[in-house]
């Protein structure tokens, strides 16, 4: 008999469900269901959870409603003010039941220029922008190999893990790792017959065609350029939980921050001699959210008195 997976809602799981739930939010053809109103209330029980929810809901075109002084004035612990923002933002999809052919109320107002589904397109690939690669001590982008300095500073936003499997000499299919789960094992995914895997870059072994993949998505801070890094490599994959390991330390102090990297490289011994890695180089942080962009002087407490909507 199977045990039951009990998740502990820490804040830190809280806020990586939300950022996944939000990501939804808006795509081609969504509408708003049970399940997302679920997902808005247990966002509720931290206070930027909700606030990434919230602004996600506000994006297809939710109105909010200011909770008046005299309710706050009610509310004695954080966890009311919370409840009590959910439950008063949304009251037209909390409600009734909506489906693909129900009526928006008038609590929803639509922005029909059709940037805001471009964008939900974008963010549904698992590469977006432009492919950033490294091997040979080198940085380059696409598939022309185009250089990219060392040293350039980009703003690494975010992170996911995945099995790729490659055909023909490039990807063909992602299973990407779910919010709080460990990867499938190699066995659940098929294609074991090594007889009828392709020649690996030697010509000579047979390779794998499932690759155990790390991805990392950043921006240009100036031109806001999208770049993936995508790598299957031991070298690459330490590169990223380096990275990942330095931004838990400093989200315990500053939950916002966001760190600029620069793009290094570094020496690395291996079997068959020195070798190079990528190097992710913390050389500044910048607080998410709005204004994101703008030099921070001091990163923001972990939590806000009160939600600033």
């Amino acid at each position: 008999m199977k045990r039951k997976l009990h998740v502990r809602l820490t804040p830190e799981y809280l806020r990586s469900l939300a950022r996944r739930d939000a990501s939804y939010i808006g795509r081609h053809g969504w509408r708003p269901s049970k399940h997302d109103l679920a997902n808005l209330r247990t966002s509720t029980q931290d206070a930027i959870a909700y606030r990434t929810m919230a602004r996600a809901w506000r994006s297809v075109g939710f109105q909010d409603r200011s909770h008046s002084p005299a309710r706050q004035a009610k509310t004695k612990t954080r966890a009311r003010v919370l409840a009590a923002g959910a439950r008063a933002d949304f009251p037209a999809a909390a409600r009734c039941n909506i489906n693909e052919d129900t009526n928006m109320s008038t609590d929803l107002t639509t922005t029909d220029d059709g940037w805001l589904d471009a964008a939900a397109e974008a963010n549904a690939r698992v590469l977006r922008g432009s492919l950033l690669r490294f091997n040979d001590w080198n940085w380059s982008k696409n598939k022309e190999g185009e250089p990219v300095e060392k040293g350039t500073k980009l703003v690494a936003l975010g992170t996911a893990a995945a099995w790729a499997r490659w055909a023909g000499g490039k990807p063909v299919e992602y299973r990407m790792r779910q919010s709080g789960k460990p990867l499938p094992d190699r066995e659940e995914l098929g294609n074991t017959d090594q007889s009828q895997w392709e020649m690996g870059p030697d010509g000579k072994t047979p390779r794998d065609p499932w690759q155990s993949t790390r991805l990392v998505y950043l921006v240009d801070p100036d031109t806001a350029e999208a770049f993936t890094f995508s790598t299957s490599s031991w070298g690459g994959r330490e590169a990223v939980i380096n990275l990942g390991d330095a931004i838990a330390r400093m989200r315990s102090a500053h939950p916002k921050a966001l760190p600029v990297v620069s793009l290094e490289a570094t020496a690395m011994h291996t079997r068959y001699g020195r070798k190079s890695k990528p190097v992710f180089k913390i050389v500044d942080w910048k607080a998410a959210g709005e204004g994101v962009w703008e030099e921070q002087k001091q990163l923001p407490s972990q939590e806000p008195d009160e939600l600033p909507y």
